[in-house]
């Protein structure tokens, strides 16, 4: 399940982002679909679950974690689960959920990356030194 889940986070929630890769598949190359991770039909009312959950996902700074409460409180009260059944589906929507955060957190990383990369590039330009008698020097003498 969080396999599949990482797969559809990077790749699935687009339809352009899939049509892209089925062409890219029948060209003969390397493409997302060479990665997908199907899901079991038997997990398929884990993943439903853990869709509708997650729309209701506390909002902060960040994405933050479901807490397990409600999906004990769904496995119980919509899927009708008790005991190990119910154990084992908040098990799985636990370990969807911590997947879901770590891979938005992952994405928020690598942009803080990108953007502290840019902004040391852009110093390093701004303090590059300009030739005398260039266009940028006569400009800061006005």
């Amino acid at each position: 399940l969080t396999a599949a889940l990482e797969w559809w986070l990077s790749f699935g929630r687009s339809d352009d982002m899939l049509r892209l890769a089925e062409k890219e598949k029948l060209r003969g190359r390397k493409s997302a679909l060479d990665s997908k991770v199907d899901l079991w039909p038997e997990n398929a009312h884990v993943w439903h679950a853990f869709g509708e959950i997650s729309g209701g996902r506390p909002v902060g700074f960040g994405v933050v974690g479901i807490p397990r409460s409600e999906f004990t409180d769904w496995a119980t009260r919509i899927e009708g689960l008790r005991g190990q059944e119910r154990t084992d589906f908040v098990m799985l929507c636990c370990a969807m959920d911590r997947a879901f955060v770590k891979w938005h957190e992952t994405q928020d990383e690598k942009r803080t990356q990108a953007r502290e990369s840019e902004l040391r590039e852009n110093e390093a330009s701004d303090r590059a030194p300009t030739r005398k008698g260039s266009a940028v020097e006569k400009r800061s003498r006005r």
